[in-house]
């Protein structure tokens, strides 16, 4: 099968940042920054506190900017802890029932350039339109799009204490996603994009995180039990949940984006996933061969190769050795940008897959969802529930 430039290929290998204290923010806490912890619902209240500390901790530093931020840091976090741990078991048993889809790792924040052509001809400048910059990255847009469809979300992610990780906590809470993060002293993730007429882009990844840090147990372990399914995006320290979550048995899926089937970064990822997607272009004509190997060598149930408008292709572990093509949908408007669509077709393979759906239907309304991000800038165009069940999947 020759290989075909994926719709939206993540060419993102994301690694983690630093940690410190860990911060969440609710489906509504966007107005509640601005009320005291006393007026806001018994269910936020502690999220508020954390927050007024870690406010508390700048407004000290910029008083006496001879104070440690790191022992502030530390201060913050261990406050923040027992917050946490002080969650009533009736807010446990509410979100209980709405926690459809666990996004862990993969936040961020998109500087689109606008190309005529890819690759770029060599000069010293080159005008362009308006440079524009979006919120997404893989995780933020699986949540997002996930949460679009009706579905209800919980993402957990490192993110800087900086602009960029103010916009990423503003867009989730936005787009209803139940955000918590842990704050990175490294900042949040950036990239630069590079797209052409045709919505074809190259993207330039900046993950800045260090790599030896891990997301604390106490931290995500609660998440993890009330989820019906966790999607882990390939931040380095998203691998370290895997055993929590084969011992507690929930399904997990991964996006090994352009894996050539040999990096060793994606292999834990890929061999430890019930679903795994990946883009057909990394791997080249090896792409049947890897996802036969990801089947035998794995846990995988499905592997999913996307080809851009070249459709995708199935292969289950009782489905025989040749990949099952499954024809791209056609965008409704014009194609204006292919970032975030491959993240977008995760999105509504996993809804259908969370609806009970054939796996052949799951993959069907993925290239749906998929082709609909292509038709707004940086991934903003997320398809909802109404649009695509009025694909007739």
């Amino acid at each position: 099968m020759a290989a075909v430039p994926r719709i939206g290929a993540g060419l993102r290998h994301e690694y983690p940042p630093g940690g410190a204290s860990p911060v969440r923010v609710p489906r509504s806490a966007k107005p509640a920054m601005n009320r005291s912890a006393s007026s806001l619902p018994a269910r936020h209240r502690s999220h508020a506190s954390a927050t007024t500390e870690w406010a508390e901790a700048e407004e000290a530093l910029a008083r006496e900017p001879g104070l440690d931020r790191a022992a502030l840091t530390r201060q913050s976090a261990w406050r923040t802890d027992r917050h946490a741990e002080r969650k009533t078991l009736s807010t446990q048993s509410t979100e209980q029932s709405t926690l459809d889809v666990l996004v862990v790792g993969g936040s961020g924040v998109d500087t689109v350039v606008r190309v005529e052509s890819l690759p770029v001809p060599l000069a010293d400048s080159v005008g362009v339109p308006p440079i524009r910059e979006w919120v997404g990255h893989t995780g933020g847009n699986v949540a997002l799009g996930c949460r679009a469809l009706g579905l209800g979300v919980t993402f957990l992610d490192f993110i800087g204490d900086d602009l960029p990780g103010r916009r990423v906590r503003e867009r989730l809470a936005d787009g209803g996603v139940d955000f918590a993060y842990l704050v990175s002293p490294t900042g949040t993730r950036r990239a630069v994009n590079l797209v052409d007429g045709t919505g074809r882009r190259m993207s330039f990844y900046d993950a800045r995180d260090p790599g030896d840090l891990r997301m604390p147990r106490g931290f995500y372990l609660d998440h993890l039990r009330r989820a019906r399914h966790i999607h882990l995006s390939i931040t380095d320290f998203a691998r370290f949940l895997y055993d929590d979550i084969a011992e507690l048995g929930v399904p997990v899926s991964t996006d090994l984006h352009d894996w050539d089937g040999v990096e060793d970064h994606h292999r834990d990822f890929a061999l430890r996933s019930d679903v795994v997607f990946l883009s057909a272009a990394g791997a080249g004509e090896r792409i049947a061969s890897v996802m036969r190997e990801i089947l035998r060598e794995g846990r995988a149930e499905v592997v999913v190769a996307t080809a851009g408008a070249g459709g995708s292709y199935l292969m289950t572990r009782d489905g025989g050795r040749t990949p099952r093509p499954i024809a791209a949908t056609v965008p409704p408007a014009p194609v204006v940008d292919s970032n975030g669509a491959g993240d977008a077709y995760v999105s509504g393979f996993l809804y259908g897959r969370l609806a009970g759906r054939r796996v052949e239907d799951c993959a069907r309304l993925g290239a749906v969802a998929g082709a609909y991000a292509c038709t707004g800038q940086g991934g903003s165009a997320m398809i909802g529930r109404e649009a695509l069940a009025s694909a007739q999947v």
